[in-house]
């Protein structure tokens, strides 16, 4: 088999499906390993995904011998990468009884079914479902992994997260400063886990204090970009979120600069077509408005509305959501 896919897809398609007929393990640690860090080619992980949904009808226990392969996790978290919620909630859910089955109810990969499907609840609308399952995911976790064990830090912070998009900002608030302390302790404070609790600790209280999350974001931006390099894709987000308090607090200039610089960065990252990408565009077009730029603004909009419409014609769905919020924009 070739070792990867390249233009020549259908020869190395009929050479895979022979071995996932010979060896299904071996076909999903092949999918694993070809499985990119940046997904930037949604044609290729289309492929990924559907290959691992073929090891899953017809590869046996192969798959689940141990535990659950780690390819199915990464096919199951593509889609919500992608911003393919429902795709994403009807993964979990048809995986999470056979899991229940194979497994057990207690196990660890059955347990984080569960964790990414209440993401999935809470990031396709429902943040009250997904804060009642992960209560009972805490309770769970700290019972078979113990308090510290990361997956069960990873919990309460789900907690908060969907406690704030509930209405309880400051349960939300205190329940993350907490957790920041407790990865501090743990895993150290430069653990990926402790940045990113500390990025959301910022997101709960921006809304009421901008000024405070600019401050507490510049030097976070700092450690990220010391501990996972330029660019990675989650130093890329912080810069994002970066200048969209900017902004927030009025400094529309600065924003908008760190914007038109980013946009170079996600597309080369990225690609132009992707997701995040095609979000950012529309910050930036959003952000020129607020400055009285009207008229790049909407050449900018107007620029980008053909390019999402030509993508969803081509079946990106994905981008449905934000064509809307083109459409409605003024």
């Amino acid at each position: 088999m070739t070792p990867s896919p390249g233009p020549d897809r259908e020869s190395w398609q009929r050479d895979f499906e022979q071995l996932m007929h010979d060896d299904p393990g071996g076909a999903a640690d092949a999918l694993l390993v070809l499985w990119p860090d940046v997904e930037s080619d949604t044609g290729m992980v289309d492929l990924l995904r559907a290959n691992t949904e073929a090891l899953l009808r017809n590869g046996g226990g192969a798959l689940w011998a141990g535990g659950l392969h780690p390819v199915v996790f990464r096919a199951g978290n593509s889609l919500s990468h992608q911003g393919l919620l429902p795709a994403a909630t009807a993964f979990w859910e048809r995986l999470l009884p056979v899991a229940s089955g194979r497994l057990g109810a207690d196990h660890a990969d059955t347990l984080t079914i569960k964790n990414n499907l209440f993401w999935a609840y809470g990031r396709g609308g429902d943040p009250a479902r997904a804060l009642d399952g992960f209560r009972d995911l805490l309770a769970a976790r700290s019972r078979v992994l113990g308090p510290d064990h990361e997956n069960t830090l990873a919990t309460r912070h789900a907690m908060a997260t969907w406690q704030d998009a509930t209405g309880d900002h400051a349960g939300a608030a205190a329940a993350m400063r907490s957790l920041v302390d407790d990865y501090e302790r743990t895993l150290g404070p430069d653990h990926r886990d402790t940045l990113n609790t500390r990025i959301a600790l910022v997101e709960i209280v921006g809304p009421a204090d901008p000024a405070a999350a600019v401050a507490e974001l510049r030097p976070l931006l700092d450690d990220f970009r010391r501990v996972l390099g330029p660019d990675h894709p989650e130093v890329l987000e912080v810069e994002v979120e970066l200048s969209s308090w900017l902004a927030e607090t009025g400094a529309f200039d600065e924003a908008l600069s760190r914007v038109d610089r980013l946009l170079d960065d996600y597309e080369r990252v990225l690609g132009a077509a992707h997701h995040d990408t095609l979000m950012l565009r529309f910050l930036a077009a959003d952000m020129r408005a607020r400055t009285g730029r009207h008229r790049e603004a909407t050449e900018a909009m107007h620029s980008l509305h053909g390019d999402v419409v030509g993508l969803i014609n081509q079946g990106r769905h994905e981008v449905e959501d934000l064509r809307t919020s083109i459409e409605s924009w003024s």
